[in-house]
């Protein structure tokens, strides 16, 4: 099969995560990869180690075995890709039981991939997945707008959808997650998707409590119910704190 055309070109240019407790198999699935075009590969063999390059790095997909190091680890981790980074995964496993398959339905795996699998079968699912998720993309970005804002933001942040103009309380604003080229804006309520970028919404709200935790993710400290060294806790929302920003949000939560 010739994976070189340009049906396969988003997965070429993917930034793709390997979550694999067995090197053989995590080194088979990096050829297969860059057998498909796709050259920018990272290998996690532990729950740790997939969460630290998460913190560091954007992925575009993450391939991952439930059972890790013989625990079910993997479901925890694709929970937290679909509920906090929104990055699609594909699980990969041995396993096809009833109670499987029960505990991963839950957290919204793009595919699920049984070993062992052909090449075929796993750049199919690869292509679905990213597809998939370019097409949300546009259809995110196509939805809200933000209506012209002065470049210090008082008191309410305004966002266009469907013709209407909202006015959301900054103090309601949870945080604003970043990805490509567009920024949720997650609020107490609902959800937005507008065109901006962190650096810029950090200027803007200036004189407010928001930091940036993680490079994705700009939070409102007043909001923030509990925390430890890895993680902000704000409702059900689980936030990631980067090592790099660690010192500065931990010291901005003991002082404000």
């Amino acid at each position: 099969m010739e994976y070189t055309n340009v049906d396969s070109a988003l997965v070429r240019q993917a930034k793709v995560l390997v979550v694999e407790d067995e090197f053989l198999i995590a080194e088979d699935i990096r050829e297969m990869l860059e057998m498909f075009g796709c050259k920018r590969v990272v290998l996690a063999e532990n729950l740790d180690e997939a969460l630290a390059f998460l913190a560091q790095t954007e992925f575009d997909l993450v391939l991952l075995d439930i059972n890790l190091n013989a625990e079910r680890l993997g479901t925890e981790l694709g929970l937290f890709l679909y509920k906090e980074l929104r990055i699609p995964f594909i699980y990969i496993t041995a396993y096809a039981d009833v109670k499987t398959i029960n505990e991963v339905k839950d957290t919204y795996p793009s595919g699920y991939l049984l070993k062992p699998f052909s090449e075929k079968m796993l750049f199919a699912l690869i292509q679905i997945a990213l597809q998939k998720r370019s097409e949300q993309e546009r259809e995110l970005i196509e939805g809200d707008e933000v209506v012209e804002q002065a470049e210090k933001l008082v008191g309410y942040f305004h966002i266009k959808q469907n013709g209407v103009v909202h006015r959301i309380a900054i103090e309601e604003i949870i945080c604003f997650v970043a990805d490509r080229m567009y920024v949720e804006v997650q609020t107490k309520l609902r959800r937005f998707v507008i065109r901006n970028s962190l650096s810029q919404l950090s200027i803007q709200l200036d004189g407010y409590h928001f930091v940036k935790c993680h490079k994705k993710y700009l939070v409102n400290l007043d909001l923030v119910e509990s925390y430890n060294s890895k993680f902000l806790f704000i409702k059900e929302l689980q936030i990631p704190i980067s090592r790099r920003m660690k010192e500065h949000v931990l010291l901005k939560l003991k002082h404000e």
